[in-house]
């Protein structure tokens, strides 16, 4: 499911709600500005290095700490990520931007599913019409396999912009599948597959339904045969493929 990225533009917000009084030559603040700049054109070292300095001038400051806790993220220290963002829901356990922020660090390891879950939901819980909270959540259920992304997908199709979202509709339909509502599932499968008919994960989805949950195998083996075709030297699908191949031979 496409994600939008909305997160530099709630860290200046927070910046500028909780900016530190005085401005002076190297300040805090204005090391947190410098970060914030680099990182609006990709600069993610450099605004690390003005997040570190703003940090340690200020370790108490929500969106240094936040800005510090995405610049380690983009440059790969996972770790230092995490700690940061940690800190800033320790000083703020309300602030939707830190929640958030920590949320989405947990969601990046699936080892982290239940954490990442948690957290998304406080961060829910203080901005309940969070779009990109709502597609976080469901894209963790989804890899765990779990029907309990329902909810969030259901929300989510009730906004206009994601109604007809294949990936939402094609989740609705492995949900609706793994529950035996095979009418459902077929509805959300057909309307996955007209939206976006050149997605390799979508037509598997379709194909597998066909084969497996209601048969159909004609339908199927045409349906796996675009798969193969949309998927073909692709390393990622390679189990897929192998199925594919198999149904088509029987």
């Amino acid at each position: 499911m496409k994600t939008k990225s909305l997160l530099c533009a709630a860290v200046i917000g927070i910046a500028a709600a909780t900016s530190l009084t005085g401005c002076g030559n190297g300040s805090p603040e204005e090391n947190l500005v410098s970060a914030i700049r680099a990182a609006e054109t990709g600069k993610w070292a450099e605004a690390k290095k003005f997040a570190d300095r703003a940090v340690v001038g200020s370790p108490d400051h929500i969106g240094a700490l936040i800005m510090r806790s995405i610049a380690c993220e983009k440059c790969e220290k996972y770790d230092q990520a995490v700690d940061s963002a940690r800190r800033a829901v320790n000083l703020a356990p309300n602030s939707f931007a830190a929640l958030y922020t920590l949320g989405k660090l947990y969601s990046s390891d699936p080892l982290r599913n239940a954490e990442a879950v948690n957290t998304l939901n406080k961060a829910l819980r203080v901005r309940p019409d969070s779009v990109e909270t709502k597609i976080l959540l469901c894209n963790i259920f989804n890899r765990m396999y779990a029907n309990a992304g329902e909810r969030y997908l259901l929300q989510l199709k009730k906004n206009q912009e994601f109604a007809k979202d294949s990936a939402l509709l094609s989740q609705l339909g492995v949900i609706y599948a793994r529950s035996n509502k095979a009418t459902l599932a077929k509805n959300m499968f057909i309307a996955a597959y007209r939206s976006d008919r050149k997605n390799p994960d979508i037509v598997f989805n379709a194909a597998r339904f066909f084969s497996e949950y209601q048969p159909i195998p004609k339908v199927s083996k045409q349906l796996y045969a675009e798969f193969s075709n949309l998927a073909a030297g692709r390393e990622k699908y390679t189990a897929e493929l192998a199925e594919a191949k198999a149904a088509i031979g029987r």
